[in-house]
């Protein structure tokens, strides 16, 4: 991956993540929670699907655009494209159970919120664990991250 890439695919990560954590703030306000309430009253930020789904949905689809090689048929088998792939799907399962949760909380049932934030939880975990896979790979494929180089380099004498 050329630096300018690299770049854009850490950017496009960098707002993932803050969007996943005003998802979190959300989550976390929506249950009382004052200090979460207070950064979003801070921030200015209302607790809607638009909110957290635009921006992360298009920033997964650059990570794992860019992400997928370019090098062969072998490209889809890379765990790099799967993990994109993983973070889109997750995310679209994340906002289409916040969406059953909100009409949940609408006609008043408790005991299909109770489930649908549990399916909630496991899907934001999931997302989460994809993005901070993304992001391992994207590192550690930087030429600059070669640990073969590196102690090659180091063991030079100067």
């Amino acid at each position: 991956m050329n630096s300018a890439l690299f770049v854009i695919h850490i950017a496009a990560l960098g707002a993932a993540l803050g969007c996943l954590l005003t998802g979190v703030l959300c989550e976390l306000s929506s249950h009382g929670n004052r200090p979460a309430q207070a950064l979003m009253l801070a921030g200015n930020c209302r607790c809607t699907e638009a909110t957290v789904a635009s921006p992360i949905v298009l920033a997964a689809a650059i990570s794992g655009a860019l992400l997928l090689p370019v090098s062969g048929p072998d490209s889809l088998l890379d765990p790099r494209f799967g993990l994109g792939l993983l973070a889109l799907l997750s995310h679209a399962q994340t906002h289409r159970l916040a969406g059953r949760r909100s009409t949940a909380i609408e006609t008043g049932q408790p005991r299909e919120f109770a489930s649908l934030s549990r399916q909630h939880h496991v899907a934001c975990t999931v997302l989460f664990a994809a993005l901070i896979g993304m992001l391992a790979f994207a590192v550690t494929s930087a030429p600059e991250f070669d640990l073969a180089l590196t102690h090659d380099a180091l063991s030079q004498p100067t």
